[in-house]
């Protein structure tokens, strides 16, 4: 189960119900209720979740299924510009903190962490504005 931008997923009766392989000797089964089955960040990785069935004669059963929780959307990153003062060699760098924008920056399910800047070094050549 996959969660949206919001970092909330729910699962439908219907996804963790076998019908073909679902019996009874005097009914149609039918799923009856799912627990839990709604999912959050906390929740990423594999959850046990118990699905109840009845069979129209009241008679209910139950049974668990593994669901697996997964965050597949990529953080909102936003940027901010810098100005990097040279060395007396001519030389200078940034790190990725000095160009990320953590106010503007999210992500459905916690922080957004800069990884990585390029270029990350420069020198005279670079005079002016770089992008």
């Amino acid at each position: 189960m996959q969660l949206n931008a919001n970092g909330t997923g729910s699962i439908a009766l219907t996804d963790v119900f076998d019908a073909i392989n679902s019996s009874d000797n005097c009914g149609t089964v039918t799923p009856q209720s799912v627990s839990p089955s709604s999912f959050s960040c906390g929740d990423i990785g594999p959850n046990t979740a118990t699905l109840t069935v009845n069979d129209g004669n009241g008679n209910t059963a139950t049974c668990m299924a593994t669901v697996t929780v997964e965050d597949n959307v990529a953080p909102a990153a936003a940027c901010q510009n810098t100005t990097v003062q040279l060395s007396t060699t001519g030389t200078g760098s940034i790190m990725p903190n000095d160009v990320f924008d953590a106010t503007n920056s999210s992500d459905n399910c916690g922080m957004v962490n800069p990884q990585s800047v390029s270029p990350a070094s420069f020198s005279c050549g670079n005079v002016g504005t770089t992008r």
